[in-house]
């Protein structure tokens, strides 16, 4: 029994080794060719049934070892700069199909795959698949509705996948009423404000919460500047310097001073309330 184990621990290590460099060796190629503008080769990663039928049963191990790669992809500063990930789908095809119960890969991958390769049909193929495969998770759900709504621009499939989140245990209150809010007849930039937001108070990943307070700070900016009233764009202000951008808020009006035909009005009404979206007293709302 003692021999078998260690046969089957020097077979894995062997393999191991030719799958590291084998994939290092692909992957600066490919980085190559996206430096000097070639296109990237289509699928040089091994297929995941192939890596499951040689990984001797070290499947979370190998997946672990793919998703460090993916993570150096997605950290190199030319991927970066051309913000495209074209190796995206790949990776997180692969990761979650060797282990489909590792639920990074899925965020990360699908918002890659939906966000920056303009795929969010690949990703929620994925995520359905994480949704079978871990039945009592509602994150992935709730992933699957932000993309359904900010990518596929699917309101009501969005809905949908939220309230299905909503029953999960431990699912937050408020997935109940984003799914009410993107069903009902409200603008649209309130829509897609509170759904960036919720991405970014929920997620643990930095490349994913950078991006999502990058559009924050792009939506509010535009509410800053073509607000109808001084009530809304104050709180555009407030919610900026939330996001860690200075603002400063514009002076109010002066009230011009009475004529002799138009005596003075002895107080000066509130602006009407604003058809913002709240600010949440919570830490996700």
């Amino acid at each position: 029994m003692t021999y078998m184990r260690y046969l089957r621990l020097f077979l894995f290590l062997g393999l191991l080794a030719g799958l590291t460099l084998f994939s290092k060796a692909q992957l600066c190629a490919c980085m190559d060719r996206q430096k000097v503008g070639q296109q990237a080769p289509g699928n040089w990663l091994p297929a995941p049934c192939a890596v499951r039928m040689l990984s001797l049963g070290f499947d979370r191990l190998l997946a672990d070892l793919f998703w460090l790669g993916f993570v150096q992809y997605s950290g190199d500063q030319e991927v970066i700069f051309q913000g495209k990930f074209p190796l995206g789908y790949q990776y997180t095809n692969l990761i979650t199909q060797i282990d489909p119960h590792f639920i990074k890969p899925y965020w990360f991958g699908c918002f890659t795959i939906g966000y920056w390769q303009k795929r969010p049909d690949l990703a929620d193929q994925i995520l359905q698949r994480g949704i079978a495969e871990n039945p009592t998770n509602w994150t992935l759900p709730f992933m699957a509705g932000v993309n359904q709504y900010l990518f596929a621009h699917n309101d009501r499939q969005a809905a949908a996948y939220y309230r299905q989140a909503a029953r999960l245990p431990e699912a937050p209150d408020y997935l109940e009423r984003h799914a009410t809010i993107l069903e009902a007849d409200i603008p649209a930039r309130v829509k897609e404000i509170r759904t960036w937001r919720s991405l970014y108070l929920s997620t643990s990943d930095p490349n994913v919460k950078a991006s999502a307070r990058e559009k924050l700070v792009q939506l509010w900016s535009r509410v800053y500047k073509e607000a109808p009233t001084e009530q809304i764009r104050r709180h555009a202000v407030q919610e900026l310097q939330g996001l860690g951008v200075e603002v400063t808020a514009p002076p109010a009006p002066t009230t011009p001073a009475p004529t002799s035909s138009a005596p003075a009005s002895s107080s000066i009404s509130p602006p009407p309330a604003a058809d913002v979206p709240e600010r949440p007293s919570g830490s996700m709302q």
